[in-house]
């Protein structure tokens, strides 16, 4: 028996190592790269998707994915490694920065994968593919206006407007804020434009706060620097004065705001981060101002001029939309001139339009009644519409009367026409067509 066993043991040493491992030598893995997305922006990033393929009969354990492109590589390590079964293909979703100072054209790009079967460790390389790179154009928009003076130990609201113009792209606008050099704020922002909010706590003592805000997306970037004067002392009474007007010119620009949206005027989108921010402002100096803290002042000032902004964008609006409508009006005139009208039967309307057309002009003067003077303006205006519309109808349905009379006037003559032969040849025949006779029987004839 134990002849047997040592016969067995030395044929099974005999087998070569490669039969053994087969799996491993002969079958392996195969992968393909290729991007994701149709272009790629230099600056931005960009999506790459990696298939990695199992062809052994054993599972792979794949630990580590790495992007060769012509600036250099991108590995991505997984840990755990990824397991994919005999015949399987794991698709694997990178996205990576392409460099800002890459040029417009088309590049190279290979996948080399990392991986394990049957305890081996194997690596495979992707076919080359390529991918088509971009110059792209991208604008991006900072604004903030922080106060020159706050308080020691106050906290600090800091309202920023931003804007992000840029191809679609995986990234999102990042806002980065310093103050004295560490950092205070960094968040991603949700969307391309809006507005952001953050409080800063300045600090006991020093005499200037340097306050950096940076927006960025991708690799391109926008910064503003501002340099804040620490203060001291609080005056409440004009700090109670200030927030005050702040408060009657935010409701003011919040009343006027509300009363255009609510008759259909087209705002720009700026209004609406104006209100906004001017109430954030607000607020936060009612608060300042509670605390006895200086920074009410400012805060107070900050609120009134985004109210201001504010009102001033509306009250354009509504201008706009006045003289908007009115030359509508004008255009339905000049078309009932056109059609023959006297210029003395528009007099009225022109006069209604030129009433409506110079409230217009006056509507900025006095905010308070801005509402009022455009709804008056707007009600002179849809009169002036109502006649000129039933002018224009009038003449419109005498045109058609005109051509059908035409028309049938035409039609008529065409018929008359040979009726008129016919009573002509019976006046010049001789004796009538009563005296006409059949000659067939007449001796004298033939």
């Amino acid at each position: 028996m134990s002849g047997i066993s040592a016969r067995a043991a030395l044929l099974i040493a005999l087998i070569p190592l490669s039969v053994l491992t087969v799996s491993c030598e002969e079958y392996g893995a195969r992968l393909s790269v290729r991007a994701g997305d149709p272009v790629c922006f230099s600056g931005l990033s960009c999506a790459f998707t990696v298939e990695f393929t199992d062809e052994s009969p054993v599972p792979a354990d794949l630990s580590r994915i790495t992007l060769i492109l012509p600036w250099g590589g991108e590995s991505v390590l997984r840990d755990p490694p990824l397991r994919v079964e005999p015949g399987q293909t794991a698709k694997i979703n990178l996205t990576f920065l392409i460099p800002p100072n890459v040029s417009q054209g088309f590049y190279p790009v290979q996948a080399q994968a990392s991986y394990s079967l049957a305890g081996r460790s194997l690596s495979v390389n992707s076919p080359r593919s390529v991918f088509l790179v971009r110059v792209p154009t991208v604008e991006l928009s900072l604004d903030l206006d922080p106060p020159d003076v706050v308080a020691p130990g106050a906290e600090l609201p800091v309202v920023v407007l931003y804007s992000v113009e840029s191809p679609s792209t995986s990234d999102s606008p990042r806002l980065t804020a310093l103050l004295n050099g560490s950092a205070v704020e960094d968040v991603d922002l949700p969307n391309l434009t809006g507005t952001h909010a953050f409080v800063l706590r300045t600090p006991a003592r020093g005499r200037r706060l340097i306050l950096s805000v940076r927006l960025s997306i991708g690799g391109y970037g926008e910064e503003k620097v501002f340099a804040i004067r620490l203060g001291a002392g609080f005056d409440s009474a004009r700090a109670s004065s200030l927030i005050s007007a702040a408060r009657s010119l935010f409701k003011q620009a919040s009343s006027l705001y509300t009363g255009a949206g609510e008759r259909g005027v087209a705002l720009p989108p700026e209004v609406a981060n104006e209100v906004t921010v001017a109430s954030v402002w607000l607020r936060e100096a009612e608060r300042a101002f509670n605390e006895s803290n200086a920074s009410a002042i400012n805060l107070s000032i900050r609120s009134m001029n985004a109210s201001s902004a504010a009102i001033s964008r509306v009250l354009s609006s509504l201008r706009e939309d006045i003289l908007r409508a009115a030359s509508e009006v004008n255009g339905t005139l000049k078309r009932v001139l056109e059609l023959g009208a006297d210029r003395s039967d528009v007099l009225e309307v022109r006069a209604l339009l030129r009433s409506a057309t110079s409230m217009a002009d006056v509507l900025i003067e006095d905010p308070n009644k801005a509402l009022e003077r455009y709804d008056s303006a707007r009600s002179l205006i849809e009169s002036a519409e109502d006649s000129a519309s039933e002018l224009l109808r009038g003449l419109e349905e005498a045109a058609a009367l005109s051509a059908i009379l035409s028309w049938a006037a035409a039609a008529l003559s065409m018929l008359l026409v040979p009726y008129g032969g016919i009573r002509i040849y019976r006046r010049i025949s001789p004796g009538g067509p009563e005296n006409v006779r059949d000659n067939r029987g007449d001796p004298g004839r033939g």
